[in-house]
């Protein structure tokens, strides 16, 4: 009786890393839906090298959803070339991934994809890409006139914004709370609505006389020194 009960406890606990096991394949990994034009990826659940796949059920992955990626801990995310949006606050809170590349066919990116992954050092964007670049691992638009995502890990002290951009955008920076001084140039001259920092006390604004960035700082509190 005893040994009925040990083998049926045995036969239990495989079925259970049975289960586990089939979570690698692409089907059970990702939650997704199917579109007119490709596959949409809602959810992901748990693994630690997360590597999206060019197609799903014969269909071009071509879209990583709202928050799809949401508190996932994996430490490294591939993107496939097929892929041509990126959702708002897609890897919210995906904090031990260190960098990530943005695919050249990637041509809409909702906002900062990328917010609040605090562990985030580096964003790459491959060459060919007709609406987004790279500047020293900082997301710009394809120009380089606007600053759309400064990785939130990085772990510079002062940052420098190019001479030539024209705008910061919306939570651009977010929890960069290892930034200390940022050297903004005259040229910048639209910023967002509202503070640009989500943790200011420890923020210097490096900012010339009578710029637009003076005038940005001063109506939102923020500590200013001058360039020299």
């Amino acid at each position: 009786m005893k040994l009925g009960k040990i083998l049926v406890c045995l036969l239990v606990i495989w079925g259970c890393v049975g289960l586990l096991t089939a979570c690698t394949d692409k089907e059970d990994l990702f939650g997704y839906t199917v579109l007119s034009d490709g596959v949409r990826i809602d959810d992901v659940r748990f693994a630690d090298a997360i590597i999206v796949p060019e197609q799903i059920e014969g269909q071009p992955v071509v879209e990583i959803g709202e928050s799809a990626f949401y508190q996932n801990t994996c430490t490294s995310v591939t993107l496939p070339s097929s892929l041509q949006t990126i959702g708002e606050s897609a890897f919210y809170r995906c904090h031990n991934i260190k960098q990530i590349t943005v695919p050249a066919g990637t041509t809409c990116m909702m906002g900062n994809p990328f917010f609040r992954c605090s562990g985030l050092e580096t964003v790459t964007v491959e060459p060919g890409n007709s609406m987004y670049c790279d500047i020293d691992g900082v997301l710009f638009d394809a120009v380089g006139q606007t600053l759309l995502a400064y990785p939130e890990g990085r772990q510079d002290k002062t940052y420098q914004i190019p001479q030539g951009v024209t705008q910061i955008a919306a939570v651009a920076f977010g929890y960069a709370t290892n930034l200390e001084t940022l050297i903004i140039p005259e040229s910048v001259v639209t910023f967002p609505d509202y503070n640009l920092f989500e943790i200011t006390p420890e923020i210097t604004l490096q900012v010339t006389p009578g710029s637009a960035a003076e005038s940005y700082a001063t109506q939102h509190g923020l500590s200013v020194e001058y360039a020299k």
